[in-house]
C-alpha cells in the first residue's frame, strides 16, 4: 500500500545498508536481488567496507595535529591582486600539506568559505580540524603585506605574525608561516621537509606572479580562459626558462584545449602539450602536475597506453595527487572497469572528502549500478561543496539523472524550474527541456530547443547525454552519434551508451559498432546485480569490490 517509514531507522544506518533494505522491500522484483547468494555478497562486502579503509580511515588518530587554511583576505586598493592573494594562500596550504605530521584540509574543503565571514569554531567543526589559519594581504607596488593568525578550534590564538616585506622576500614569508605553524602545533620539520617547502619555487618573482596569473586563469575553465593561460605561462617561462610548474601548466592547459575541443587541427596543440609537459618532467620528474598534463594531452592524441602511463608515474611521484587518481579512474571506466573507476574515485574521496568532482563521479557511478539512497546522499552533498555555477549545474543534471534511472521522468519538470532558480548554467537547462518536451510529446519544441542549446560549449557529460536522448526520441540518430563525438564525451560514450538503455537507440549505428562491446564489464560486488538487458551488452560481466585497497590503490589495474 505504502512505502516503509524509513526515518523509523537509526540514523546510523550505513547508507548502502539501507539500499539493501529498500530493494529487499521493494515492489519492483526486478531491483531485488536475485537470492540469497546475491544477498549474502552485499551483506559480506557492506562487512568488509565497515572494517576496511573507509572505516577504520576516515578518522584520523586523535594525535595528529589538523588544521584548515582560509583564503587570505585582499586588502589591496583593487580586486586585480585577487589572484595574487589566493596564489599565496593556496601555496601556503599546499607547503603545509607536505609535512608528514599534519593533517591539513583540502582547497577544495576551504573553497566555500571564501570571501564571506566565518565562524572559526563552525568552519574546524565542519572540516573536522583542531586549529585555522586566516590572514590578509595587501600589495602595493614591490612592497607586500602579509598577516596571520592562527586559531584554536574555540577561537584563542596560537600564533600571530605581520610581515612587511618586499616583493622578492615572498617566498621567504611562506616559509616562515610553514616553519611557525609547524612550531605552534609541535609539528616536526625533518630535513626532508624543510627542502620540499621550497622547491618547486622559482628564483624570480614576477615569474611566480605571472605563474600565478595563468593559474587564475586556467581555473575559470573555458576554451579562452585555456589560451590565455598558455599565454601568461609562456610569458612566466621568458622571465625563467627553467620554471617547471609553468612548462606543466602549459602542457596541462593544452591537453584541456584538445579535452573541450580546439576547432581546427589539434596536431600543433598536440606537439605544444607534449614538448611542454615533458620539459617540465625533464626539469623535476617528482613534480606530478607534469605526468598528469603528459597523460591529458597523450589521452586526446589517442595513445591511452601512453596516457594511463603517464598518470601511473604521477601516482608514483606524489600517491596523493587526487588529479591524477581521477583520471586514471577514467582511463578505467573507458575499459568497462566500473570497480576499478569506483576504487580509485573512493580513494580521492578518502584523501580529499570535500572534492565535489570526485562526489559526482562517485554519485554518478552509485546510480548506474543501482544504489540510489548512496546517490542521492553524495548529490545532496555536491551542492553543499560549492557554488560554483559548474557545481551547481552538475547537481541538477545528477538528479534529473537519478529520476530517470529511478523511472520517475515526471519529476524532471520541477527539477528544470529548481535548476533555473538555481543559476545553472543555460545551455544544460535547455537540453533538458527539450528532453521532456520530446518525451511529453512536443516533437517542434524539442527540436528548437536542441537546435538552441545542444551546440553549447558547457555541455559536459550529463548535458550531452540528455541531448543524445532527445535527438533519438526525435529519431535523429546521425544526430546523436554526432554529440558522442565530441571530444569531452567520445571516449566515454562506448560505455556509456552501453549502460543507460535510454540510449541503446546508438549502438545499431556503424560508429559503436558491434554492437555488444567486446569489453569485459567489471561490475562492483557493493551494487545490485545487473539487469539483462545490459548484461547482454557486453562480451563478458566480472564482479570485483569497489573497496580500496588498503596496501594498493592501483590494485586490479
Amino acid at each position: 500500500e505504502r512505502e516503509p517509514d524509513w526515518n523509523a531507522l537509526p540514523a546510523a544506518v550505513p547508507p548502502r545498508l539501507l539500499d539493501v533494505i529498500r530493494r529487499c522491500l521493494t515492489k519492483d522484483v526486478e531491483q531485488r536481488p536475485r537470492d540469497i547468494g546475491d544477498l549474502r555478497r552485499e551483506l559480506g562486502a557492506l562487512i568488509l567496507d565497515g572494517s576496511s579503509s573507509s572505516g577504520s580511515r576516515a578518522a584520523p588518530a586523535a594525535a595528529t595535529p589538523s588544521l584548515a587554511v582560509l583564503y587570505f583576505e585582499n586588502l589591496s586598493s583593487g580586486a586585480e591582486n585577487d589572484y595574487f592573494c589566493s596564489g599565496i594562500t593556496e601555496d601556503i596550504l599546499t607547503d603545509l600539506s607536505k609535512l608528514k605530521g599534519l593533517r591539513v584540509a583540502s582547497r577544495n574543503a576551504v573553497a566555500r568559505y571564501r570571501g564571506s565571514a566565518v565562524d572559526i569554531a563552525k568552519v574546524a567543526g565542519d572540516l573536522g580540524v583542531g586549529a585555522v589559519l586566516e590572514g590578509s594581504l595587501r600589495r602595493a607596488g614591490d612592497r607586500v603585506r602579509i598577516t596571520a593568525q592562527l586559531l584554536k578550534s574555540d577561537g584563542f590564538h596560537l600564533w600571530a605574525e605581520r610581515y612587511d616585506r618586499k616583493l622578492d622576500d615572498v617566498f621567504a614569508v611562506q616559509d616562515e608561516i610553514a616553519a611557525s605553524i609547524a612550531g605552534a602545533l609541535r609539528v616536526a620539520l625533518t630535513p626532508a621537509e624543510s627542502e620540499a617547502l621550497g622547491r618547486e619555487r622559482p628564483a624570480d618573482v614576477r615569474a611566480y606572479d605571472l605563474y600565478l596569473k595563468g593559474r587564475e586563469q586556467y581555473e575559470l575553465r573555458t576554451v579562452l580562459s585555456f589560451r590565455e593561460a598558455i599565454r601568461l605561462f609562456e610569458k612566466a617561462i621568458e622571465v625563467e626558462p627553467d620554471y617547471a610548474l609553468a612548462w606543466a601548466g602549459i602542457g596541462d592547459a593544452c591537453g584541456q584545449l584538445l579535452q573541450w575541443g580546439v576547432g581546427g587541427d589539434p596536431a600543433p596543440v598536440v606537439r605544444r602539450g607534449l614538448d611542454a609537459a615533458r620539459h617540465a618532467i625533464e626539469l623535476d620528474r617528482r613534480l606530478a602536475v607534469a605526468h598528469k598534463a603528459e597523460a591529458l594531452v597523450l589521452r586526446f592524441s589517442g595513445d591511452l597506453a601512453g596516457s594511463e602511463a603517464a598518470l601511473r608515474r604521477a601516482i608514483e611521484a606524489d600517491p596523493r595527487f587526487t588529479p591524477a587518481l581521477g583520471n586514471l579512474a577514467v582511463e578505467l571506466f573507458c575499459r568497462g572497469n566500473l570497480a576499478g573507476t569506483e576504487r580509485l574515485h573512493r580513494r580521492s574521496l578518502e584523501i580529499d572528502p570535500q572534492d565535489a568532482f570526485t562526489s559526482i563521479w562517485v554519485a554518478h557511478l552509485a546510480g548506474i549500478t543501482g544504489r540510489w539512497v548512496e546517490m542521492d546522499r553524495l548529490v545532496a552533498r555536491i551542492r553543499k561543496l560549492s557554488d560554483d555555477q559548474f557545481y551547481i549545474t552538475q547537481h541538477h543534471l545528477m538528479r534529473a539523472s537519478g529520476a530517470l534511472l529511478r523511472g520517475h521522468p515526471d519529476e524532471l519538470a520541477a527539477i528544470i524550474e529548481g535548476a533555473r532558480a538555481d543559476g545553472a548554467e543555460a545551455g544544460n537547462v535547455g537540453v533538458l527541456e527539450a528532453y521532456v518536451a520530446g518525451r511529453s510529446g512536443q516533437p517542434e519544441r524539442a527540436r528548437i530547443l536542441l537546435e538552441q542549446h545542444s551546440s553549447s560549449s558547457a555541455l559536459g557529460l550529463g548535458g550531452l547525454s540528455f541531448a543524445a536522448r532527445t535527438a533519438l526520441i526525435l529519431g535523429d540518430v546521425e544526430q546523436a552519434v554526432s554529440l558522442f563525438r565530441r571530444p569531452l564525451i567520445a571516449h566515454l560514450a562506448p560505455i556509456v551508451a552501453r549502460l543507460d538503455v535510454g540510449l541503446h537507440g546508438v549502438l545499431d549505428h556503424e560508429a559503436f559498432a558491434p554492437r555488444v562491446s567486446p569489453l569485459t564489464l567489471v561490475w562492483p560486488l557493493e551494487a545490485p546485480m545487473i539487469d539483462a538487458a545490459r548484461h547482454r551488452m557486453f562480451r563478458e560481466v566480472r564482479i570485483e569490490s569497489a573497496t580500496p585497497d588498503v596496501s594498493d590503490v592501483l590494485r586490479g589495474i
